[in-house]
């Protein structure tokens, strides 16, 4: 297991950068809702470059945004780290995960996630793949 800490130090940098994100993300959803509509109609807004009227509703975009932002600010801080950390190494990134406490399965869940994809089916020891119970897939 690896001697590296589950948290970065700089979490609360980190969160102020997620949130900075977070208005962008938003301000540009809402702004590029409010130019849905024909084109005929909304081309000419566009050429005028004329600001849209207030208020400016944000849409599923900010919605999902704002789930990542709340999950990583929360408990969850700890899966993303490790899964960053570890992108190499399946079974680095799981136990650096499941020792940072809090709600263990899902964190592990969206690390194992993550760094499969990014080391490949292979990475997965074989062990822990035997050791889980058969998948019930559908496709």
């Amino acid at each position: 297991m690896s001697d590296i800490p589950c948290k970065p130090l700089d979490v609360p940098a980190r969160l102020a950068r997620a949130l900075v994100s977070l208005d962008g993300v938003s301000v540009g959803d809402a702004f590029g809702e409010r130019f849905f509509g024909p084109h005929e109609r909304v081309q000419p807004w566009v050429e005028q470059r004329m600001l849209p009227r207030a208020p400016w509703t944000y849409t599923d975009d900010t919605e999902m945004t704002l789930s990542l932002v709340q999950v990583w600010a929360t408990e969850r801080t700890c899966a993303w780290w490790c899964a960053a950390r570890h992108l190499d190494s399946f079974e680095e990134a799981l136990w650096c995960t499941v020792a940072g406490f809090g709600d263990r399965d899902t964190t592990c869940a969206i690390v194992g996630g993550i760094v499969a994809l990014s080391a490949g089916r292979s990475s997965i020891p074989a062990p822990w793949l035997s050791a889980r119970e058969p998948l019930r897939r559908r496709v």
